[in-house]
């Protein structure tokens, strides 16, 4: 943990989390959930330099906005895209990268009744 944020590390992704919420209980080297809303996140083609890698498992619908929920190797990230007529629309299936706006992301001290 660093002054100005938080490092968490995911794999072989390590992210800076500029607010990262109240972490006082949280030690070094500890076990922890990177929580973000679906809105603070975006989908992209899976050529774009940055992002996590991953497959679109379900995309619905809802009028004003799509809702996709894509597997990556981190975990199950649903994204929610408004105005989903004015972006390149991504197919069940379709190899994507989501981008995680990282000063919306919080992080939780990990329960340890979750499953991991």
């Amino acid at each position: 943990m660093q002054s100005d944020g938080a490092v968490i590390q995911a794999g072989d992704k390590k992210f800076i989390i500029p607010n990262p919420g109240d972490i006082s209980g949280l030690k070094a080297g500890e076990a922890c959930v990177l929580t973000l809303r679906p809105e603070s996140a975006d989908i992209c083609a899976d050529d774009n330099e940055q992002g996590i890698l991953g497959r679109v498992l379900r995309v619905t619908y809802f009028g004003a906005k799509a809702e996709y929920e894509v597997k990556t190797d981190l975990a199950a990230i649903t994204v929610e895209v408004f105005n989903p007529r004015r972006k390149a629309g991504f197919a069940e299936g379709s190899r994507v990268k989501v981008v995680i706006d990282l000063d919306s992301a919080r992080i939780l001290k990990k329960d340890s009744s979750l499953p991991n």
